[in-house]
């Protein structure tokens, strides 16, 4: 793990003294209408944390008029969640849950990059994370799939946190290859979601045109790893959660993955990630 974060601050600083000149880049604060509406999703990724038989847990009491179509676990025992349908949102959900032990899994396990999709040349995703994807895939297109036949007018959001994040990401572009027309009523929303693919990877993501919204608290560590130096990279839509002295600001950062901004959240130093913040966002524990 020393080994790991020597190597990830030396590689940055090197990347960075490279830079000749710094490039210019358009952040903005995102308004407390549209936090509002992430924290309705980080609540619902909260709930995936839970083994649902019905929706009656007690964060499920937030979300009046819900109904649980599904709550799937892999037979790999790696990839849990569930599937509801939030008739308030007119929205079916998926959501993907992560796992307490993210930053050992992203550090000392598989972090080979494979070949997918097979379509798009020379793009790679984390193995394991595809692993743990295809698992359910099919069974999981096909009851979002039903659900959204049997309610025409809602839209589609995919919600993951941590690892949960990750598989959320290659199920959104599953989706999207599967169906184009989801693109337009489909909502990728994750938080701390950890780097998936590789830059061809992230292009592609990019291409689908997917509305996404990757959100980042403060110094969180696991959105740093598997480090840009391994040939991972991230997809657009970060959404940082700033600390300032008087409070939280909440940043929209349009680029990927920029290592000179210093208003996201790839300025923040190594020495000063925290595995702590992984479980938050705003004041909501996930």
């Amino acid at each position: 793990m020393r080994l790991l974060f020597s190597t990830l601050g030396a590689c940055a600083l090197l990347a960075f003294a490279s830079l000749a000149t710094a490039k210019v880049f358009t952040t903005s604060v995102v308004p407390q209408d549209r936090i509002d509406v992430l924290k309705v999703y980080a609540i619902l990724a909260g709930i995936s944390y839970e083994t649902l038989t019905s929706w009656d847990c007690a964060s499920c009491a937030f979300f009046a008029d819900t109904q649980l179509a599904d709550y799937f676990q892999s037979s790999k025992n790696r990839t849990f969640g569930y599937v509801a349908v939030n008739n308030p949102l007119k929205q079916v959900v998926v959501a993907f849950r992560g796992t307490d032990n993210a930053e050992q899994y992203l550090t000392d396990i598989n972090l080979i990059l494979k070949k997918w999709p097979d379509s798009v040349e020379d793009s790679k995703v984390h193995d394991g994370f595809l692993d743990s994807y295809q698992d359910v895939a099919d069974n999981l297109y096909e009851l979002a799939a039903k659900e959204l036949a049997n309610n025409p007018k809602y839209n589609l959001t995919i919600i993951g946190h941590s690892l949960g994040g990750g598989v959320a990401s290659l199920a959104g572009v599953d989706f999207a290859m599967r169906n184009k027309t989801l693109v337009s009523i489909m909502r990728v929303v994750t938080f701390g979601k950890p780097r998936v693919g590789n830059q061809e990877y992230v292009e592609y993501y990019n291409s689908l045109n997917i509305t996404t919204d990757r959100v980042v608290n403060k110094n969180d560590i696991v959105p740093h790893l598997p480090g840009n130096f391994l040939g991972y990279h991230h997809e657009t839509g970060e959404k940082w959660i700033k600390f300032e002295s008087n409070g939280n600001l909440t940043l929209s950062c349009p680029q990927v993955d920029n290592k000179s901004n210093p208003d996201c959240s790839k300025s923040v130093r190594v020495r000063d990630y925290s595995r702590e913040q992984h479980h938050w966002a705003w004041n909501i524990q996930l």
